[in-house]
C-alpha cells in the first residue's frame, strides 16, 4: 500500500536536512528523557512516561524541531528507539479514521512498529493486525541510515450490545 499522507516526502527531506539537530535530541533522550510533548489543557498524564513540556525547557533545538516538523511528542521507546510523532491534523484523523504518522530513529537501523510495538521481521515494512476492537495497519520506510518514516491507521469497531 502506498502512503496516504501527501506530506511524507517533505517530512523525509526535513529529516535529512536537520539530521544533526535530530541526533542531538536522540542523544539527550538516550541519557534521561523519556517524553517531550506539547502542553495540553487538562492533561492528566495517563501514560507511564514522565512528561516534559518542551516549551518549559527553553531549548532552541527542541523548540525549532517541534515547530518545523509540527510535532506533538518525542518519545523514547523501551527498545531505545526515539519516535517523533507528527501532530494529527483534524482532517486526516477524521477523514481517514485514526491516521497517524511520524518518523523514528532506530539505533540498529532495523524497521520497528513505532506505535504499538508489534514484533516486525527484519525485512517487514508493512502489516495489518487485529487489536482490541479494531483493525491496525502500519507501514514504515527507510529515509536514510537509522531514520525511518512511519504511518499507521487504526479503525476501531466497537462491539454492539444486545
Amino acid at each position: 500500500m502506498q502512503s496516504i499522507y501527501r506530506e511524507e516526502e517533505k517530512i523525509c527531506e526535513k529529516v535529512i536536512e536537520h539530521e544533526a539537530e535530530l541526533l542531538e535530541i536522540v542523544e539527550e533522550c538516550q541519557e534521561d528523557v523519556t517524553l517531550f510533548c506539547r502542553k495540553i489543557e487538562n492533561d492528566v498524564g495517563t501514560d507511564q512516561h514522565e512528561r516534559i513540556y518542551y516549551k518549559e525547557l527553553n531549548d532552541k533545538i527542541i523548540s525549532s524541531t517541534f515547530r518545523d516538523f509540527f510535532l506533538s511528542m518525542i518519545i523514547k521507546k523501551p527498545d531505545g528507539s526515539v519516535r517523533f510523532h507528527v501532530r494529527d491534523s483534524v482532517v486526516y484523523y477524521i477523514l481517514w479514521d485514526g491516521y497517524e504518522c511520524g518518523f523514528y530513529y532506530s539505533e540498529d537501523d532495523k524497521p520497528i512498529d513505532a506505535v504499538w510495538d508489534h514484533k516486525m521481521g527484519e525485512d517487514e515494512t508493512e502489516f495489518e493486525d487485529l487489536i482490541f476492537y479494531g483493525k491496525y495497519w502500519y507501514r514504515t520506510e527507510k529515509i536514510t541510515d537509522n531514520w525511518w518514516f512511519y504511518e499507521t491507521k487504526t479503525v476501531f469497531v466497537y462491539p454492539t450490545h444486545r
